[in-house]
């Protein structure tokens, strides 16, 4: 009788983590949904700013002006500022989302304006966990 009911307590134990883990895991797929709208709203509306505390020294830019590497949270803000002074955005999208990992990651589509030309170039954004916090690892715009 005392193997049965620590069978059912394993079993109910073991149940409870999962469904907890999926809570929290649909939790963070939200959450990474909700920073994955800031950083488009950010970018159309030419607003870095508003996603200062998504970027630290561990983000990752490649930009299509030839601007690649890590720099301080600082460094990070003022070229994507200046970069989008150059290329006036018209639409930033993150249209491909996967959110069910622990590195969320999109693909998507910025339009912007250089020169006068209407243009478009591809999009890729990573980000991880840290803390409570999403932090970008990596943005690419070619």
């Amino acid at each position: 009788m005392k193997k049965v009911l620590n069978k059912y307590f394993f079993v109910s134990l073991l149940l409870f983590l999962i469904s907890y883990l999926n809570i929290y895991g649909e939790d963070n797929r939200e959450s990474a949904q909700r920073t994955f709208a800031q950083i488009e709203t950010a970018f159309t509306e030419n607003k870095i700013e508003t996603i200062v505390e998504l970027i630290d020294n561990t983000t990752f830019i490649s930009l299509s002006n030839g601007v690649v590497g890590y720099f301080s949270t600082d460094q990070t803000v003022n070229i994507l500022k200046k970069f989008l002074e150059e290329n006036k955005p018209v639409q930033f999208i993150l249209s491909n989302k996967k959110t069910e990992t622990r590195k969320p990651f999109a693909t998507g589509s910025f339009v912007y304006i250089n020169s006068g030309i209407r243009k478009q170039s591809k999009v890729f954004v990573s980000m991880y966990l840290s803390g409570e916090n999403w932090i970008i690892a990596q943005i690419t715009i070619n």
